[in-house]
């Protein structure tokens, strides 16, 4: 896979396919190539087929069959076999969820945790703060 530095790639998981739509039309709408998928498994599928390597990674945290957004994030990595910013986006803030979120560990510690509802510039700020030029 190569890295193509002309247009941000991204990788969007989302299990609502409302929000994943919505996400796809505002970052494709900014120039971005956005490939979005549901959960991990249809993550690491995608991977497989394209030919560069995303930019950033994006998740919500919480994704069905109890996935989650870090899983999902340490699984692309460790396909890759590098660290990939990340972006999780998450609208549960209880504080079992906030400790989880916060206490990942060193190797969650280029992602960045974004609360719901957000927008593009909070993404887009959450990515160039990790790095990732938009």
């Amino acid at each position: 896979m190569l890295l193509d530095k002309q247009q941000p790639y991204i990788l969007f998981v989302e299990d609502q396919p409302d929000i994943r739509d919505a996400f796809v039309l505002s970052f494709r709408g900014r120039g971005c190539r956005v490939v979005s998928v549901a959960n991990g498994n249809e993550a690491l599928e995608e991977l497989n087929r394209l030919p560069s390597l995303p930019h950033a990674i994006v998740s919500d945290f919480c994704l069905g069959d109890e996935e989650n957004g870090l899983e999902v994030i340490a699984s692309v990595r460790s396909v890759l076999g590098k660290p990939v910013p990340g972006v999780l986006l998450s609208g549960d803030t209880s504080p079992d969820t906030l400790k989880q979120l916060y206490d990942g560990g060193v190797e969650y510690s280029d992602v960045a945790v974004l609360h719901k509802p957000v927008r593009y510039d909070d993404v887009r700020q959450a990515m160039e703060n990790l790095g990732v030029a938009l």
